[in-house]
């Protein structure tokens, strides 16, 4: 949380791609310099959502860190369900 309480996700986001290029420049698997703790991965799941990227490190397909650097790339998955749905109900009333 930031001094105005927010998430401050781009920090978040920016940090976690330097970890990543800091391993990529050092030749390592992201996972192999960094260690993530599988409450850390559930804890960003549960504030942003995107369950797909946990299924993606659960299937190797992607590793923790670079999971936590896509997480905190974007808004809260709810964010754009809750926008989508009051545009389509605006849309809906304007129509009527």
């Amino acid at each position: 949380m930031g001094a105005a309480q927010g998430d401050d996700q781009d920090e978040w986001s920016f940090l976690f791609g330097m970890l990543m290029d800091d391993a990529t420049k050092r030749g390592l698997a992201h996972d192999e310099l960094y260690f993530l703790s599988d409450e850390l991965l559930r804890f960003s799941l549960a504030y942003q959502g995107y369950e797909p990227l946990l299924e993606a490190v659960a299937d190797g397909e992607l590793s923790r860190l670079r999971f936590m650097h896509e997480i905190w790339r974007a808004m809260p998955e709810h964010f754009y369900v809750d926008l989508a749905l009051k545009l389509g109900a605006e849309l809906l009333a304007a129509r009527q």
